[in-house]
């Protein structure tokens, strides 16, 4: 009883540090990239009242994770301060989820649920997608909760459980569309994992899925009718490739903490013998004859859901959105999970090695090591955006000449830019985005091309429009050059500095 007071005491303390973990990475304010400026903006919007301002974000990103900025939006707070706040309790969450759902499943071992909590808060690809303004952390607490809540219906609770799971997987739906993986998976579970007819469990996946999908409709409804379009993208075959497989290998590898030189043939060697050792152990009491069973419903859903979730993105990229990365953002819910199984192949491997105290202390040895390797990458991520900031809320940013310069423009001159974010959240300015000669999500020629640089020249012909160049950004092949933009339109640079340049049309006079 002392260890599971123990345990619980320190799982609290985890999400506490999680909690002041946040607070000193957004030393600058909130991380902000541009999916961050469009949450952001959507919820001042929203909180104005001011609902078709940013219909186009709203279109693009489902709208849940906005609008609950914009309910801190209501109470006084600017949703740009209120999302770092979210953020925090957030991270706070997702530790104490992990923690509390390893204790309840092992609780024979009491160091186990603080230990997968402790993974989730040295994890630096997950402080860091808590340090920004974005949908994962919403959308990893409220997917495995509803995992979770479906997995105690299936142990035979009460039919409010599986209500409970519906609704927590609506709202994941309506924090990003890849909540599709977890309602598919619990669909799936339903269908698999329950021990009712035939006839019940069909009952029950039609429930949820009603229940967990009905929002979302209605919501694609509401898009089509303002905007034609359904969730933004065209859906256009344009097939995943070595590129993305690759990244989802370093990505992965990562987690392991490998050195950033490892070359990519032995990070899939190490991968490969991780994942043929875990799935060696989950395989095992099977081999033995032992009951199937006797593994908890919520592993089994977690089962499911890593190849759902895998199959969605590789049809994600494929047909509707090419630019989608796998990354280690994108990927996070795969790390929850892994957290999960790891710690229950974890705890398989205890049992069955009793006898051998040399494993256990060789086992000891490596999580010791593990923990202080990730320790100290977390530790110099947290210390680097501590002092420097994030994305566009970096000092850097908010500091650059090139910002004072557009700030002193006339309030009537429209802002045509490769960075309208950065326009945006900097100088509280509109700014429009340059003709793109690429689809970025369809990877096909965007046929309208000539037309919108057409009117980009009309524009600054009149005088009413400048361009502005951030050059920290890169040149993108997907917009024109600043050297194409000054000879099609006569440009000249009307301000220069470190981070770019502002041009306009060369005057006569």
């Amino acid at each position: 009883m002392m260890h599971r007071l123990n345990s619980l005491w320190l799982i609290a303390l985890l999400g506490g540090l999680a909690f002041l973990v946040v607070c000193l990475a957004t030393r600058w304010n909130i991380g902000t990239s541009p999916d961050s400026v469009a949450y952001i903006s959507t919820a001042r919007d929203l909180a104005s009242g001011n609902n078709g301002a940013n219909d186009v974000a709203l279109v693009f990103r489902p709208p849940f994770y906005p609008l609950l900025l914009a309910l801190i939006g209501l109470v006084g707070v600017d949703p740009l301060i209120g999302a770092r706040w979210l953020q925090a309790l957030l991270f706070a969450g997702n530790v104490w989820l992990v923690g509390l759902i390893i204790r309840r499943y092992q609780p024979e071992l009491w160091w186990l649920a603080p230990l997968g909590a402790l993974l989730v808060l040295l994890a630096a690809p997950l402080v860091e997608i808590h340090a920004y303004a974005w949908t994962e952390p919403l959308f990893i607490l409220l997917g495995f909760s509803g995992l979770y809540a479906l997995s105690l219906f299936l142990d035979g609770r009460r039919s409010l459980w599986l209500l409970g799971a519906a609704v927590l997987l609506s709202l994941s739906l309506l924090t990003r569309y890849a909540g599709l993986a977890f309602v598919l998976t619990a669909g799936m579970g339903l269908l698999w994992l329950s021990r009712k007819k035939w006839g019940e469990r069909l009952r029950d996946v039609l429930l949820l899925g009603l229940i967990a999908c009905l929002p979302l409709v209605l919501w694609v409804a509401r898009n089509l009718g303002q905007s034609g379009s359904a969730t933004g993208r065209t859906f256009v075959f344009h097939p995943a490739g070595r590129e993305h497989l690759w990244q989802a290998v370093y990505t992965a590898s990562d987690w392991l903490l490998l050195p950033a030189p490892t070359p990519g043939w032995l990070r899939l060697l190490v991968l490969a013998v991780v994942l043929s050792t875990a799935v060696a152990l989950l395989l095992f009491p099977f081999v033995r004859r032992q009951q199937p069973s006797s593994m908890p419903p919520f592993y089994r859903l977690l089962l499911i859901f890593v190849p759902t979730y895998l199959l969605f993105l590789l049809f994600s990229i494929s047909f509707l959105d090419a630019a989608t990365p796998l990354d280690g953002r994108i990927l996070s819910p795969l790390y929850i999970a892994g957290v999960f199984l790891g710690m229950y192949v974890l705890a398989q491997l205890w049992a069955q090695t009793g006898r051998w105290r040399v494993v256990h202390l060789a086992i000891t040895g490596l999580l010791i090591l593990f923990v202080a390797v990730a320790t100290l990458r977390s530790g110099r991520w947290v210390q680097m955006a501590n002092a420097h900031g994030l994305g566009f809320s970096s000092v850097a940013w908010q500091e650059a000449a090139i910002i004072a310069e557009i700030k002193a423009l006339p309030t009537e001159t429209l802002i045509y830019t490769n960075s309208p974010d950065a326009v945006y959240l900097l100088t509280n300015r509109e700014a429009r985005p340059l003709p793109r000669k690429v689809e970025a999500t369809t990877r096909v020629r965007n046929e309208q091309y000539a037309a919108e640089l057409a009117a980009l020249g009309q524009m600054l012909a009149q005088e009413q429009a400048v361009v502005v160049y951030f050059s920290r950004l890169g040149q993108r092949t997907l917009i024109p050059t600043p050297q194409e933009l000054v000879e099609s339109f006569a440009l000249q640079p009307v301000a220069e500095t470190a981070e770019g340049a502002i041009y306009a049309v060369r005057s006569e006079r």
